[in-house]
This record gives C-alpha cells, sequence and structure tokens, in this order.
C-alpha cells in the first residue's frame, strides 16, 4: 500500500456560469398549479407536499447567496487527499482545535446530507465556551462520489472500502493514531464497520452513533411481545383483544415511552417511507440521471427526506436548499445513490446479522436518539453493538441531529469524551 499523499487545500468557490443556471432552472421549472386532490394540499402521505415544495423554491429564488454560501462552507479549512491505490481524492473538512489536547474526531454523514450537515457543531466542538470542556480536532469527510469527493469508478467500492480509507485519511494523512468517530445514516453503519475491524478498531477509543439500524426489527419485538402471551388464552372469547391489551402492557413495560415511540416510527418507515431505498438499491442511476441537472427535483426528493425525518419545529429550510446547492454545483447527485446498491449487501449483513459486526471490547459506545429519527433503536437492542456507555434520549431533533439538534449533540459527545476517552 503506497504512502498516503500530503493533503491540498481547497478554497470552496462554486463557477459562476454554473450558480447562474442553477437559479435560472429553479425560477423556470414548471411545477403543477395544484396537487391532484385536495387532501394532498395539506398532507403528505402520497409524497411531496406542492405548497410547501412551492414555498421552499421561492425561498431559494428569494434568499440564497452563493457568496453567503461560499463564506459559510468556508469558514473551516478544506483538503483533498489523494489515494492513488483507490483512486479516489478525498474531500474532508479539518478544523484544529487550539488546545494542545484536544480529541482527533470524525464526523460522518449520510444521505441525503453532506459534510455540511456539521456546520453548526464545528465551531462549539473545536472551541468549547468552557474551558474544562473536552475540545476536539474535527475531521469531516465528504463520502466518496459526494460533493467534492471523486467515485473511484468501479462497481466493486463498498462501505467497508470507505471505513479503510477514513482510518487510513485519519493515521496516515492526519497523524491521528486514536481517534473518536460519530455516525449517522451511512455514517454510522461505516462507524460500526470501523469499531468492529481488527485493524482499525484499536485506534477508535470511543464511538457515537444517533441511528443504530438492526434487527429484530420492530414488527420482530412486537411479535416476541405477542409470544410472551401464554398460549391457552386463544381459547378465551375476546383472545384478540385480551392478547394486543397484553401485548400493550409488556410493551410498556420493557420500553420507556420513547423507544415506543421509535419502534413505531420504524414501522411507519418500514410500510411508507422506504420506497427510496429499494429504487437506489436496484436502479440507483436511473434516478440518478434524472435529477443530476434538476435543482427543483432534487429539492422535491431531498426534502422530502429532509421533511419526513426532521423535527418540524426545528428543520431549518435554508440547510436543506444549501445541501441541495451543494449536491447540484458538485454534479454528484447521481454518484452518491450508488452506495445503495454496492454496499447493499455489507448494509443488510449489518442489519440482519449484527452480532458479526460487534465493536472491540476497548470501545465505548455511546448513543443518542431523537424523537423524529427514523427507527429509535431501544437499549436493549443497542447493547448488543458492544461496550456501551451511555444512551441517552432527547426532546427534539431528528435523523439529521447535528443540523436539528446541535445542542445535544455537542454535549453527549462531549459527556462521551469526557468520562471514556482516557480509559
Amino acid at each position: 500500500m503506497p504512502p498516503a499523499s500530503p493533503p491540498r487545500l481547497l478554497r470552496i468557490s462554486f463557477a459562476q456560469a454554473d450558480v447562474e443556471r442553477m437559479m435560472t432552472l429553479v425560477e423556470n421549472t414548471m411545477l403543477p398549479e395544484e396537487p391532484p386532490f385536495p387532501e394532498a394540499s395539506s398532507t403528505w402521505t402520497s409524497g411531496m407536499n406542492l405548497p410547501w415544495l412551492k414555498t421552499v423554491r421561492e425561498q431559494w429564488l428569494r434568499e440564497f447567496s452563493v457568496d453567503e454560501f461560499e463564506r459559510k462552507l468556508n469558514l473551516w479549512p478544506h483538503y483533498m487527499a489523494l489515494f492513488d491505490d483507490e483512486n479516489v481524492d478525498l474531500h474532508f473538512v479539518h478544523a484544529k482545535s487550539s488546545k494542545p489536547d484536544a480529541i482527533p474526531l470524525l464526523l460522518l454523514h449520510g444521505w441525503p446530507g453532506s459534510s455540511h450537515d456539521f456546520h453548526k457543531v464545528v465551531e462549539p466542538l473545536t472551541n468549547p465556551s468552557n474551558p474544562t470542556a473536552p475540545s476536539f480536532h474535527v475531521v469531516v469527510p465528504s463520502i466518496p462520489g459526494y460533493a467534492f469527493s471523486t467515485w473511484p469508478h468501479r462497481p466493486s467500492f463498498t462501505i467497508v472500502d470507505i471505513s479503510n480509507l477514513y482510518h487510513r485519511l485519519m493515521a496516515e494523512t492526519l497523524g491521528y493514531n486514536n481517534y473518536a468517530v460519530q455516525g449517522g445514516d451511512w455514517g454510522s453503519l461505516i462507524a460500526r464497520i470501523m469499531v468492529s475491524s481488527p485493524k482499525i478498531a484499536p485506534h477508535v477509543r470511543i464511538a457515537h452513533l444517533n441511528i443504530y439500524s438492526v434487527v429484530p426489527t420492530s414488527a420482530q419485538v412486537i411479535q416476541a411481545l405477542q409470544a410472551l402471551v401464554p398460549s391457552f388464552l386463544s381459547c378465551i372469547p375476546g383472545y384478540t383483544t385480551l392478547v394486543n391489551l397484553l401485548s400493550s402492557t409488556l410493551n410498556s413495560l420493557l420500553f420507556t415511552p420513547a423507544e415506543q415511540r421509535g419502534i413505531a416510527s420504524a414501522v411507519a418507515y418500514g410500510r411508507t417511507g422506504n420506497g427510496y431505498f429499494h429504487l437506489q438499491s436496484t436502479k440507483p442511476l436511473t434516478i440518478g440521471y434524472a435529477l443530476v441537472d434538476s435543482p427543483v427535483g432534487l429539492l422535491a426528493y431531498m426534502g422530502d427526506k429532509f421533511y419526513d425525518w426532521s423535527d418540524p419545529a426545528h428543520l431549518d429550510t435554508r440547510d436543506l436548499i444549501e445541501t441541495v446547492a451543494l449536491y447540484y454545483l458538485t454534479r454528484s447527485f447521481h454518484t452518491s445513490v450508488l452506495a445503495y446498491q454496492l454496499s447493499h449487501e455489507v448494509a443488510m449483513s449489518l442489519v440482519f446479522q449484527p452480532g458479526q459486526w460487534t465493536a472491540a471490547a476497548g470501545t465505548a459506545i455511546g448513543y443518542s436518539s431523537y424523537p423524529y429519527e427514523i427507527g429509535i433503536a431501544p437499549r436493549m437492542l443497542v447493547r448488543g453493538m458492544g461496550r456501551v456507555v451511555m444512551y441517552k434520549e432527547h426532546s427534539y431533533g431528528g435523523h439529521f441531529a447535528a443540523l436539528d439538534n446541535p445542542t445535544a449533540f455537542v454535549k453527549d459527545l462531549r459527556e462521551l469524551a469526557a468520562g471514556h476517552w482516557a480509559q
């Protein structure tokens, strides 16, 4: 394996012609005048809500400033690191703390997010207001095929390869022999691969997740609860009502209210919310090519997920607009969805065979649940990951935790680091 190339500084600047084309398309895209039936004006049951889409499109036209967006991105240093053997030029943010004992922290995003998911937490993580609080050297890579990170141009590149690449970035390129990792969405799966890898895990002292996708699924949990009901009850009139009542009682005894809501959310997601997953797992380039040059199409497709997976009281549509603009201006949407097909086998193994991906004993695991996450894992499931030392439930926030609830996100990472980094 060749040595890592020195990173090159990257100043984010978008071509004016690309920005003008984007804004022209946003303005000239013809949306339907009204939904096909009245209920679609006030609900999301059939997909994107047209009045909401039009409102956000108008906000994009009225408020978006590429100069302000570039300024926001360039608040922290961006770099590119070429890994010749993988044919990947990896983009990452590297924001160093002024404190000499700062902890190297790898923040991992997913889809339809980006490295920009963490723009609200980089400053408080690197420079805490409390001088005695743990601080971090923050590293935020873009997944290969996302934004400025190139795709390696081969159909066998999976999240296992990405986990190895991220470790090389930390250990070889940046010289961080030990570090912490945090992940949501794809980032959570990548983090789980890293902490279960005999090669990588000894270097990861702490890991934090805001989603943990495994079976038993919520449906299987309910089935297990029902299985606890004695079979002789089937002879009693009103059996079904009685079983449901007993299952509900057992559910309330075994799970907290937040965990119960999470189970219900996971069931709902499995029934009506994962169509994108099946599409992108089977024909990713079809949707990729269809939307790569359609900013309003991207806004509708990605915005549906931002709305469904975020706390509606804390969803900042400016974050959505900037995320869609980043996908469009880097022409990366069609490569961003490839992981769903190419990493499908690995992802299914992580979900359905979690025992094969148990974290190393030396890694301290933290988990934070947010009420609008697409599925909150109960404690009994998270404990199967390894040495879980922290499980937190928060009153607001969702899938994009660092955007929805940055205060809790930072606080939990600090608490985990304070208690377990030095162990």
